[in-house]
């Protein structure tokens, strides 16, 4: 039975480390050249490299302003530059204020949703659409799954990655649990978001 368990947690360690990952690969795009040299900042030329004020995490109940959407709630990366795991660009939940947005509502631009979507990466309205439903609360039970994964991205970076710094506090942890067993209730019909959030509070219960 102790071999089952240990099996199990290191299965469930290996998923969601390689689904981590795996979003914050910059998908390809015609605008995009993919090679491999490193360059001298750090990460690999041919992608977008991040430049300008380095991000902030919003921390939850906290409110931003971003191109004018008020956004309550916290739990949110703000900023211009926040590198990826691997250095290739900026992390998929990254909300870069350089970017445009157009007016659009949280369920649609659903076709031009990547499987794997990154803010950098998506139009302009799929951005408007986005800060939309961050500013309407995350509540809205319409919206596209691929809008709630890209706020799901950044709870992953902040605990599996910021949290492994020291730098999360066991309230925040807290505020991160509860805020992922929320989205549950709302969007756990999806059989894609039910099972990543799953594994995600079965990795916190391991390493905390």
């Amino acid at each position: 039975m102790k071999l089952l368990v240990i099996l199990l947690i290191v299965y469930i360690i290996h998923h969601i480390c390689k689904k981590l990952v795996s979003t914050n690969r910059p998908r390809r795009t015609s605008e995009i050249t993919v090679r491999y040299n490193v360059s001298d900042s750090g990460g690999y030329e041919g992608y977008n490299q991040p430049s300008g004020k380095t991000a902030k995490w919003i921390e939850s109940g906290k409110s931003v302003s971003i191109r004018g959407y008020n956004i309550p709630g916290g739990l949110i990366y703000v900023g211009e530059k926040l590198w990826d795991y691997y250095r290739y660009g900026n992390a998929a939940c990254l909300i870069n204020t350089k970017l445009k947005t157009s007016p659009a509502e949280p369920w649609e631009a659903v076709n031009e949703m990547g499987y794997w979507p990154q803010y950098g990466y998506i139009p302009a309205k799929c951005r408007g659409a986005y800060l939309k439903w961050l500013a309407g609360g995350r509540t809205e039970p319409k919206a596209y799954i691929g809008y709630v994964f890209l706020f799901f991205y950044g709870l992953e970076r902040r605990l599996l990655i910021d949290g492994q710094k020291g730098d999360v506090s066991a309230k925040e942890r807290l505020d991160i649990v509860n805020e992922v067993r929320r989205l549950l209730k709302i969007y756990g019909g999806n059989r894609s978001l039910r099972g990543y959030a799953s594994n995600f509070l079965a990795m916190e219960w391991i390493l905390y």
